[in-house]
């Protein structure tokens, strides 16, 4: 009997490898491959866990052709090309979403049974969109070949179950050889968001540039979505498969009661370096308090967004039928909105705070649930010397006085004193044992994947 709806527990969401065009598979040695029937082979398309939606959208740019000796058009031809628009949100539960999309995110290494350091020594020194921006595809400094620097261009796809089950099933995961696949080809991020409020989950959401999309009756060895820019042809040479596996409960979601925000101001930036205030004075320390408004110290906050527009430009060729790239515009700011009830209100002046321009540093984090697996921070993202670029406050009968204030800081590649960060845990299960195979090289780490488990082991070349 055909089904007459598709359901959500029906749906998943799974990332490939970039670039697009690559190969999705890789082997114990680390070397990549098209060899998707093979029991030595690993799959590199991984699931995004905790997705709450899904949608897209294709709008056909046409032209319009007009002659003499005709009312109507003579043609209605595609010249630009055709607009393709995937986006989904998810559920924070760590930062493993964040890093299988392509962010640099700093987190916490896991070996077996073991924690250790921080993959970067602090949680600013690394630019979050770098692998966005770079564009070379050669293998790191050893003979290994997976993966590169590079992690823009990905294929995206969309998994839909037979009717009557759930996608993840905690005995079988889905089925890969029944069921739809809408797969994504050439995906460009090009927004990031964030946000969470009173008596809601945190949620993260993504939006992409496509160039193609495929609809395939089997998720087992599809041809890859991702299609030539200077043909138009799909790349039929390499296949794809999405993996067979379940997203566990560890923990199952970060929850809004576990989050903390902390602003505090800074002395804008002269020649003098600059020492942080406490946030807790008119004078002599950098906060809104000079617009006469209360600490962020002294407030009931409601809610937070971040906004990350990550805008590119598409570079054209007369002889390619697609962009030939579509880099990111700089600068590239981040948006955050902080609203918050008000308690009462302090002393201060317009003028007082335009004559001083402080900039902020804030730091919004997400901890884990008291009963999960592992303690600590799941997801925490850092402002630093981000410059409040409007307030505004409201009070209605039957309602509370709130404010809400807007902030700005811009992500500079090779200024790591201002921008935005994220950091946490992947929060994932622990293997108990090495059986584990490369996914990434990160300086003299190893950062291995076993099923949906993502692990880092220090000086370790290969577990087989």
């Amino acid at each position: 009997m055909p089904r007459n709806r598709i359901h959500s527990q029906l749906e998943g969401v799974f990332v490939g490898p970039a670039p697009a065009s690559g190969f999705h598979f890789i082997d114990v040695f680390g070397n990549l491959n098209n060899e998707y029937g093979s029991g030595n082979n690993y799959n590199l398309v991984v699931p995004i866990n905790r997705v709450n939606s899904c949608g897209y959208d294709i709008t056909l740019n046409r032209a319009t052709l007009q002659g003499f000796g005709k009312r109507g058009y003579v043609s209605r031809p595609i010249l630009d090309p055709p607009e393709v628009n995937l986006n989904f949100s998810y559920w924070q539960m760590g930062v493993i979403n964040e890093y299988r999309l392509g962010f640099y995110v700093n987190y916490q290494q896991l070996e077996a049974s073991v924690e250790t350091q921080p993959i970067f020594p602090d949680n600013f020194q690394v630019c979050v969109i770098s692998g966005f921006i770079n564009r070379e595809f050669e293998p790191a400094t050893n003979s290994l070949n997976w993966p590169y620097t590079y992690r823009d261009k990905r294929n995206i796809f969309v998994m839909v179950a037979p009717d009557g089950q759930d996608l993840n099933n905690p005995t079988t995961g889905q089925s890969k050889s029944s069921g739809t696949v809408l797969a994504f080809g050439n995906c460009y991020i090009n927004s990031y968001q964030a946000s969470a409020a009173v008596n809601g989950f945190p949620q993260a959401a993504v939006s992409y540039t496509c160039e193609n999309v495929c609809v395939y009756s089997s998720g087992s060895g599809i041809p890859i979505p991702a299609i030539d820019p200077k043909t138009r042809s799909g790349i039929l040479n390499k296949k794809a498969e999405i993996p067979q596996t379940y997203q566990g409960n560890t923990p199952s979601v970060l929850l809004p009661g576990d989050i903390t925000v902390d602003v505090s101001g800074l002395a804008a930036q002269s020649n003098i370096l600059a020492v942080q205030g406490t946030g807790l004075y008119v004078h002599g320390s950098p906060n809104v308090v000079r617009l006469g408004l209360p600490s962020f110290n002294d407030v009931a906050i409601q809610s937070y967004d971040i906004n990350m527009p990550l805008a590119r430009e598409s570079l054209r060729d007369i002889q390619y039928k697609l962009p030939v790239d579509r880099q990111i515009n700089f600068p590239v700011p981040v948006n955050l909105n902080i609203s918050a009830l008000v308690k009462d209100f302090g002393t201060g002046s317009l003028e007082a705070f335009l004559n001083h321009d402080d900039d902020y540093n804030i730091t919004i984090k997400l901890r884990n649930p008291h009963n999960a697996p592992t303690g600590g921070i799941g997801v925490q993202y850092d402002f630093l010397r981000a410059k409040l670029i409007s307030v505004d406050s409201s009070l209605n009968i039957g309602s509370n006085r709130a404010i809400n204030a807007s902030f700005v800081t811009e992500i500079d590649p090779a200024d790591y004193s201002r921008g935005f960060f994220m950091s946490g845990q992947l929060n994932v299960s622990r293997p108990t044992d090495l059986s584990s195979y490369l996914i990434m090289e990160e300086d003299s780490s190893r950062i291995l994947q076993e099923d949906n488990s993502l692990i880092v082991l220090h000086e370790i070349a290969f577990f087989v």
